[in-house]
């Protein structure tokens, strides 16, 4: 079964590209997520909390899209947990999010450099970025947080209509089959990389997430076997 979360290499460059071509003419926009918080990157622990515990809802992952300003910088960030029982009429109810939840602090996002790279494509597959470590932090400050991030950027030119976004797992165990990727020597992935991208299609829910392994040399996992993820809820794929 195909996991309709997958995205192709392209596919992801595109998403990248059409969030540049949004900040082009969205000043704003561009401090928030070029220049700030393009992305970032995390131990795949911090993607195991929280338990499956058989209730009868969507089984996925979702992540907390949380926005935090200090000194007039202000930043985004996610914070994920497994979930097994989402519904789509509901979904930024918090009543599966663990308490404390492992996260990346806010100063630990990267921004984006093109550098040297010729196409978007190419930048995704010569990025590399040294992760930190992680720590933790309560449920109630990753809710306040992700209200920020709603009544913020998230309702700034109906950019986001939520809280958060969820990774319906269709195909049993395909995050686990995420989670468990193995770079070129064999070694599983000690961390994944999310960016932020755009699709212009997706009214109301704009910003996209973007996510990727990450191989022992800290550079995304983009070989014809790797799995890079996208499509989540809301809007449905």
């Amino acid at each position: 079964m195909t996991d309709p979360n997958r995205i192709t290499l392209a596919e992801a460059a595109r998403y990248i590209e059409e969030l540049n071509i949004a900040c082009t003419s969205n000043t704003r926009l561009s401090e928030v997520l070029l220049d700030n918080s393009f992305g970032a990157t995390i131990p795949v622990s911090a993607f195991l909390n929280g338990i499956p515990s058989g209730n009868p809802g969507e089984k996925g992952m979702k992540a907390w899209i949380c926005e935090s300003t200090e000194n007039h910088v202000t930043k985004l960030r996610l914070s994920f947990h497994s979930v097994d029982d989402y519904h789509p009429n509901d979904q930024d109810n918090s009543h599966e999010m663990p308490n404390p939840m492992q996260i990346v602090p806010f100063d630990n996002t990267f921004s984006f450099n093109m550098g040297n790279n010729n196409s978007f494509e190419d930048y995704l597959k010569n990025h590399v970025d040294v992760p930190v470590p992680s720590n933790s932090e309560s449920k109630t400050s990753i809710l306040n947080l992700s209200q920020d991030f709603k009544a913020g950027i998230g309702a700034e030119n109906n950019i986001f209509q939520g809280k958060s976004a969820f990774f319906k797992d269709d195909n049993p165990n395909e995050f686990q089959s995420f989670l468990s990727q193995t770079d070129d020597q064999q070694n599983p992935i000690q961390y994944v990389r999310y960016y932020f991208g755009w699709d212009y299609k997706a009214t109301g829910y704009f910003l996209r997430i973007l996510m990727f392994g990450v191989d022992s040399n800290f550079s995304n996992l983009v070989g014809h076997n790797s799995i890079i993820l996208e499509r989540s809820h809301p809007p449905l794929p």
